[in-house]
């Protein structure tokens, strides 16, 4: 039965890495990447996420406007990095001198004014997946999941009552 339920979670683990990928929702991989099919005391779970992925349920609700984390301009910054979004440099007015080097490269000043003003987006108003919620990553996935489970599960146990 144990086998029967991996195959079945397997699955689902792959549909929902195709939806992912099918919706266009990818970034780094990472989170397609973290899911995972897991034994443990006799029973197996599909379980998703890590410290460097995104929260699941982000996938298809989106994020909402509100709190972010502090260093939240460069997460998107590494989010750009990981799409290819580029953007126009920013050069400096000002010549570089003994007195005064620029920090940044006039790329790199483009690229941070960029993700600095889609982290205040989001920050205020979410992201655009949060205004239009979708369902068809893990939710159009999961009833199929349990309909088959609750179906090996039943003939399972009629099997064992039949033997005994």
């Amino acid at each position: 039965m144990i086998e029967t339920v991996i195959e079945i979670l397997e699955k689902a683990k792959n549909d929902i890495v195709a939806n992912i990928q099918s919706a266009g929702i990818t970034a780094s991989g990472r989170t397609e990447r973290s899911f995972r099919v897991e034994q443990y005391n006799g029973g197996v779970m599909l379980v998703a996420g890590g410290e460097d992925t995104a929260p699941i349920g982000t996938l298809e609700i989106g994020r909402a406007g509100g709190n972010v984390p502090q260093n939240f301009t460069d997460i998107i910054l590494g989010w750009m990095h990981e799409k290819g979004i580029t953007e126009d440099p920013i050069p400096y007015k000002r010549e570089p001198s003994e007195k005064w080097q620029p920090v940044y490269t006039p790329e790199e000043r483009g690229e941070y004014k960029k993700a600095y003003f889609i982290a205040k987006k989001i920050k205020e108003k979410g992201t655009e997946r949060n205004e239009n919620q979708r369902n068809d990553i893990y939710s159009s996935v999961i009833p199929d999941v349990l309909e088959d489970i609750k179906k090996v599960v039943f003939d399972y146990a009629v099997n064992a009552i039949k033997i005994n």
